[in-house]
């Protein structure tokens, strides 16, 4: 998800500093970043090792193997707000279908206070997936192509319209993620932001040229 925020962030801002004689619209960064994310999807994630999932009744520890996600490009731009008359950027993207699937997980830990393990094929699909990007730049300009973000002021906002878990051997672990589901994407956001020193840089790497 970091990666995938850090391309999807530079590419729209990319998109807006394009040659346009009114500038580029939300419906025409869509479309940008549709043609931009179609080689990834699916995109396969070799491995992922001991991601760690907690609420208030678990803690589980999550791995998996040949995680493909397929829906990447399904992404639309419902509103960018570039920095040209304050120094605030908003972005807010929103997703169609999204699904997760793995041949091979485990999940090791605690639920509900007792000892809790399940191994076996994996599916999370997730229905309209939106984030919202939002930050300050030091600096913003068209010619040359430039882009500082201000440390400290990215935050990231997630929702979904639909979480629907299905992992076999784990029929209490989809049951929580599916009538909780907002409680598990507040986690998410709160990973997600608790990077975001690591999502400026990355970005002000690519895009920052200060004089």
């Amino acid at each position: 998800m970091l990666k995938t925020i850090v391309i999807l962030s530079v590419v729209a801002l990319l998109a807006k500093a394009s040659p346009s004689p009114v500038g580029l619209f939300e419906d025409e960064i869509t479309k940008i970043l549709q043609k931009y994310l179609k080689p990834f999807d699916p995109v396969v994630v070799p491995t992922i090792t001991d991601l760690h999932i907690t609420t208030d009744h678990s803690s589980i520890l999550f791995s998996a193997t040949e995680v493909a996600l397929t829906g990447l490009s399904s992404v639309a731009c419902t509103k960018f707000s570039p920095p040209i008359l304050t120094k605030r950027t908003v972005m807010a993207l929103k997703f169609g279908d999204l699904d997760g699937n793995t041949p091979s997980y485990t999940m090791k830990g605690e639920f509900e206070a007792a000892p809790y393990e399940a191994s076996g094929v994996g599916d999370l699909a997730i229905s309209g997936l939106a984030f919202t990007v939002d930050f300050k730049t030091d600096s913003y300009s068209l010619s040359p192509v430039s882009a500082c973000i201000q440390p400290g002021s990215l935050t990231v906002q997630l929702s979904a319209d639909k979480i629907l878990a299905n992992f076999e051997g784990a029929d209490e672990i989809n049951k929580d993620i599916n009538e909780n589901a907002d409680a598990l994407l507040e986690q998410i956001e709160a990973q997600i932001n608790a990077l975001a020193p690591e999502i400026e840089a990355s970005i002000n790497a690519l895009l920052c040229k200060k004089a």
